[in-house]
């Protein structure tokens, strides 16, 4: 029985194991940006490679239940150290970043008055934009609030907008809150830490117009 149990626990384990690692690591070491998350984007993607490596290395090599135990701990460590460099190198930039950028949204509703990067972390940064609103906020029928949608394209250092895949990157930053024209708050939204945005270097304001008709919603 003893023996079984320890077979099924093996069994287990490599099932886990399975299901690591399974997105592929990039094997390029030299991920080169001049945008803001280039060298962030860079130490995912090498940690990427490192886990995917030594998941595949603990599927061929371990032979025993301890064995997987100490593959689990190298992968531990691994990712601390990823992380650990990541919040390091994050540090060096020296929160918060103004971004350039155009606004191009019409001044119907409010004009963009700045726009920064004002959070890092492994997944995403925050991106946060001063506007200065034109007309009051929106109300449902309840009295309730309307999210104030504030529609942002991401342009690399040669001014070409970042894709997602073949189609625009869009970015939404919003609020939901009463607000008053004349009045100026901030808008905050997320941008996730890939190689796609890796080269974000200047931010487009468009109108929420212009967001729907790029999705085809009206």
């Amino acid at each position: 029985m003893k023996k079984l149990l320890s077979a099924m626990f093996l069994l287990l384990v490599i099932a886990f194991f399975a299901g690591c690692g399974n997105e592929k690591g990039s094997t390029d070491k030299k991920l080169e940006s001049k945008g803001y998350f280039g060298k962030l984007v860079s130490i995912k993607m090498n940690y990427k490679a490192d886990d995917s490596t030594l998941t595949a290395k603990a599927r061929t090599e371990a032979k025993s239940a301890d064995d997987l135990v100490a593959f689990q701990s190298k992968l531990n460590k691994l990712e601390e150290d990823a992380k650990a460099e990541f919040a390091a190198e994050a540090g060096k930039l020296g929160l918060p970043i103004t971004i350039p950028f155009v606004d191009s949204t019409g001044n119907t509703g409010y004009v963009v008055k700045d726009a920064k990067i004002t959070a890092i972390d492994w997944d995403r940064a925050t991106i946060e934009a001063t506007i200065e609103l034109k007309t009051d906020s929106e109300k449902t029928a309840g009295g309730q609030n309307v999210q104030l949608s504030v529609p942002v394209l991401m342009l690399d250092e040669n001014n070409s907008i970042i894709k997602d895949h073949n189609y625009d990157n869009w970015v939404i930053l919003g609020v939901s809150k009463e607000m008053k024209a004349g009045e100026t708050h901030q808008v905050t939204g997320g941008v996730s830490i890939n190689p796609a945005n890796a080269a974000m270097k200047k931010l487009v304001f468009k109108s929420y117009d212009d967001y729907k008709k790029a999705k085809g919603w009206n």
